[in-house]
């Protein structure tokens, strides 16, 4: 008798929990962290260094100017420290302190427990729902929380929870595999355990002198304690269970599987923002004729469909913004969006930049919905060619920081000729390809938004004779101190070719006699290099490995993934992955090479034959009509296949499930299709 395996289709719903029981500590995991591109903590010099991500959003700063931080104002997304990575589970502390509580509030009580206090029920049901979406709230994994007795003090810490968030214990909170050192018998301070606080967590009280442990500490029978930590110094301390002038950094296991609802925010060190380090932070560099920019995380803007509704939107919660450095002095840098933001329809009586209405677009509603006014306080007035001071403009084409930005130069002339350069071609935020129907932008840049430059890196003059002018993408620049480290954070590096470098800095080489040796694909350059610099003056420096420029390529890599074109189609297939030891995939409605965008339609025969560790698998193609024999065969963890967005699928091949245990799989639909799939699936294992 043939084997089968019993598949449950199921609707998809929003409050769907996957969430399931984490039951012993985290352990280090190379595979893991190459599989998120996190890292669990490690030595700089002697600095702890952590990986951080952006996770939820909550009340911190006084973002309406009304100088309270307060509900009244807006969320902001939460930072948290990667304390450990273990295939899909995250082991996260906030990197703040977010917000005060006590144990308890009964003075002369008995000791109150971690079970019974006041922090723990406020973080699984308060701070939970106001934090975290439903979708957010089932990728935190519920974790058993074990409440160990005081190792020094014999003091009693209660029974073992079941937690979703709580705080750290003791012993986690010296463990060195956290990051977390320097406590000894003679001395309990650690900048590791060091912390900002949030504006929010103070409140209207002017100082908070510790953030809690859930370990209690030395008691008698008139004074109960609590372990806390001294936010300054990072020195552990008796606190009395009803003090009011403590806060908490919460700590929780995240699920990275559901990596639409996470993002990486570059590292953090010694309780410092390591890559906040200005003096690390360069003006771009050429690299094999390729410019690399630094770039930044400063304000916030809507570009994703984060409420999953089909549409990106200011329905979406806003996300960070990434900045490019156009060009560097002392602390002050020049900056332009690494994609386009949004997009706009131009007036057609266009009398000048001073009185346009983009100028007035960008300095009112644009910076009222992208910075709060602490980072507006950071914004320096920058001049233009046309006699205006003002915070937010577009790139200049014709002052001298154009010729150093990075970007193609364009001189008079030269208005509407291939420049040569792929670094000047921009994307759209789904935001604004939402308005503009184009994954790649048609961007101003010029004159008083006189040019634009095209989807090929063209640039073009505006037609004015006719007053039609249209409607084009924009990408903001602004002049921003760097000094308030608070308001910005790194964002590692992007290359005129599209290459990401998310957690690297990359500084412009000094030639020695010994060859330095760089990470992954970056070499450093001969110094006896002998190529023609260009001539808008960039540094040459480092040789990066550049894209396949082969011509009649069929078959090519998109991260893991490996795609096949289909004919001369704009469609490829999903064709195998690069390595087996996949734990989350999740294949997108489209993908591009070499300039060109492909529709994904299949999955080939044996796309993910033999991928035992992969979990889940996730395609957000509308497109997907087939999957091939043998696909998942020998899968023997997945859980869950989603094709939520596929309503087109017309045939699934034999023996596709094969090797799955029996009854472990679920199958996500449309209600649509239930009964449709429900066949296509039937006895396919």
């Amino acid at each position: 008798m043939k084997k089968w395996i019993a598949l449950v289709l199921v609707l998809v719903i929003e409050c769907m929990n996957l969430s399931e029981i984490k039951m012993e500590y985290i352990s280090k995991s190379k595979a893991a962290e190459k599989n998120y591109d996190l890292s669990n903590p490690r030595l700089v010099g002697n600095s702890p260094t952590w990986d951080c991500v952006y996770f939820g959003n909550y009340w911190q700063e006084d973002t309406n100017g009304d100088g309270v931080a307060d509900e009244k104002d807006d969320k902001q997304p939460i930072r948290w420290r990667v304390l450990s990575v273990d295939g899909d589970d995250a082991f996260l502390i906030s990197d703040k302190i977010l917000l005060r509580s006590s144990p308890t509030d009964v003075h002369g009580g008995e000791l109150v427990t971690w079970e019974n206090s006041n922090i723990r029920k406020l973080l699984n049901s308060t701070f939970l729902s106001q934090a975290f979406s439903v979708e957010e709230r089932d990728a935190i994994y519920s974790t058993i929380v074990e409440n160990n007795i005081h190792p020094y003090f014999k003091t009693t810490c209660g029974k073992n929870t079941i937690d979703k968030v709580y705080c750290l214990s003791y012993e986690e909170a010296v463990d060195a595999k956290y990051g977390l050192y320097g406590f000894n018998s003679n001395d309990t301070r650690s900048l590791s355990r060091s912390a900002d606080t949030t504006a929010y967590a103070y409140g209207e009280k002017e100082e908070l002198l510790y953030y809690w442990l859930r370990t209690t500490g030395r008691d008698n029978k008139y004074i109960k304690r609590w372990i806390g930590i001294k936010p300054d110094s990072g020195r552990l301390h008796g606190v009395v269970q009803t003090n009011i002038w403590a806060g908490i950094r919460p700590v929780l296991h995240l699920n990275l599987a559901k990596n639409n609802l996470w993002k990486k925010a570059g590292t953090v060190s010694a309780g410092r923002l390591q890559q906040n380090n200005i003096s690390e932070i360069e003006s771009p560099i050429v690299v094999n004729d390729i410019p690399i920019w630094h770039c930044i995380y400063f304000g916030s803007y809507w570009q994703t469909d984060t409420n999953n509704d089909g549409r990106a939107d200011t329905k979406d919660e806003k996300e960070p913004i990434k900045w490019r450095i156009l060009s560097k002095e002392d602390n002050v840098v020049y900056l332009i969006s690494d994609k386009a933001l949004d997009y706009r329809q131009l007036e057609e009586n266009y009398s000048g930049w001073s009185t346009s209405e983009i100028r007035n677009w960008l300095n009112q509603e644009f910076c009222s919905a992208a910075f709060s006014n602490q980072q507006l306080k950071s914004i320096k007035e920058t001049a233009t060619e046309q006699n205006t001071k003002d915070n937010i403009s577009m790139l200049q084409c014709d002052d001298d920081t154009f010729f150093t930005s990075g970007f193609n130069a364009i001189k008079e002339g030269l208005v509407g000729k291939n420049l040569e350069g792929i670094e000047n071609i921009a994307y759209n935020t789904d935001f604004a390809r939402q308005k503009s129907n184009g994954e790649k932008a048609n961007w101003l840049v010029g004159k008083g938004a006189e040019t634009f430059c095209d989807s090929n890196g063209y640039y073009t003059q505006l037609a004015q004779s006719d007053g039609t002018r249209g409607a084009y993408s924009i990408r903001p620049t602004l002049t921003l101190d760097l000094t308030d480290k608070e308001n910005w954070s790194y964002a590692g590096t992007v290359d005129g070719a599209g290459n990401v470098k998310e957690n690297e800095i990359i500084k412009t080489p000094v030639p020695t006699s010994t060859p330095n040796i760089a990470p992954d694909s970056i070499q450093t350059e001969n110094p006896k290099n002998t190529s023609t610099p260009r001539p808008n003056g960039l540094k040459q420096g480092m040789e990066i490995k550049l894209p396949n420029s082969k011509k009649n390529v069929t078959t090519f890599m998109k991260g893991n993934i490996k795609y096949k074109k289909i004919g001369k189609s704009k469609k490829v297939k999903v064709e195998g992955v690069k390595s087996k030891k996949l734990v989350s995939v999740v294949i997108p409605n489209k993908v591009s090479f070499q300039g060109k965008t492909y529709i994904v339609s299949a999955v080939g025969n044996g796309a993910f034959k033999n991928c035992k560790k992969l979990l889940s698998i996730q395609f957000k193609s509308k497109s997907l009509k087939s999957i091939g024999k043998y696909a998942f065969q020998n899968c023997k963890k997945l859980n869950i296949i989603w094709l939520k967005n596929s309503k087109k699928i017309k045939s699934v091949g034999k023996k596709c499930l094969k090797g799955i245990p029996k009854g472990q799989c679920t199958i996500k639909v449309p209600k649509a299709k239930l009964k449709i799939y429900g066949k296509l699936f039937k006895n396919k294992g």
